[in-house]
């Protein structure tokens, strides 16, 4: 679980600094709005990532078990 958190946050930092990169907005003049950007990017890729990491592996795992009716 703790290598799939990893993989998880280090996908979603190397996609916010592309994303960041390409950015063609004008960078705001106050460090704390950076921060705040950057972080807030990371945290929108961090859920969409785990999302698409995590609900795959929860629907298989569902539909492996058998019904308990």
């Amino acid at each position: 679980m703790k290598k799939k958190i990893l993989t998880i946050l280090a996908v979603s930092f190397i996609i916010t600094i592309i994303g960041y990169a390409v950015d063609s907005d004008p960078a705001p003049h106050s460090v704390f709005l950076q921060i705040l950007d950057f972080a807030g990017m990371f945290t929108i890729i961090t859920l969409l990532t785990s999302f698409l990491f995590v609900a795959p592996s929860q629907i298989l795992k569902s539909l492996k078990r058998p019904d308990s009716i």
